[in-house]
């Protein structure tokens, strides 16, 4: 077997084995005396990770304030969610030119995020899922998210 095809078996198989790769983000800058939490995102999701000063991102008007707006993939136009905003972060200008937004699969719909930083992919194990609503309301206390979108 392929040494590709058998990275792509070896993947497959980590669900039976209660195992999940997370591309590990932050959603904010580190800054002055304050380290960020990391979050995690399942890998199967992720379609693409792309460097925001790349793309313009066109305004949508009459949307949800967390709602950046629109961009254009090879002729796909993806709504922009701005990530930090959502859990309560401000970026600066020059912040959102260093930012990253990665484009994920969310319930067969495309979508990009904004995170400050992506730092790898990592292979879970034995992890215990919380649904995403009891995590919006205990963001302050969790030090790991786990996006299950």
């Amino acid at each position: 077997m392929s040494t590709a095809l058998e990275q792509v078996e070896k993947t497959a198989q980590l669900s039976k084995n209660n195992q999940m790769s997370l591309m590990i983000f932050q959603v904010q800058f580190p800054k002055e005396g304050v380290q960020p939490p990391y979050y995690g995102m399942n890998v199967f999701k992720v379609r693409e990770v792309l460097e925001a000063r790349a793309y313009d991102i066109a305004p949508m008007p009459d949307t949800n304030p967390l709602i950046e707006g629109m961009i254009e993939l090879r002729g796909v136009y993806l709504p922009v969610i701005d990530l930090p905003k959502w859990m309560g972060f401000e970026m600066s200008a020059e912040e959102r030119k260093k930012s990253i937004i990665i484009v994920s699969d969310f319930s067969r719909n495309f979508i990009g995020l904004r995170v400050s930083s992506i730092h790898g992919v990592e292979e879970k194990t034995g992890l215990i899922f919380i649904p995403l609503v009891t995590i919006i309301w205990t963001l302050t206390q969790i030090r790991l998210l786990i996006i299950l979108i």
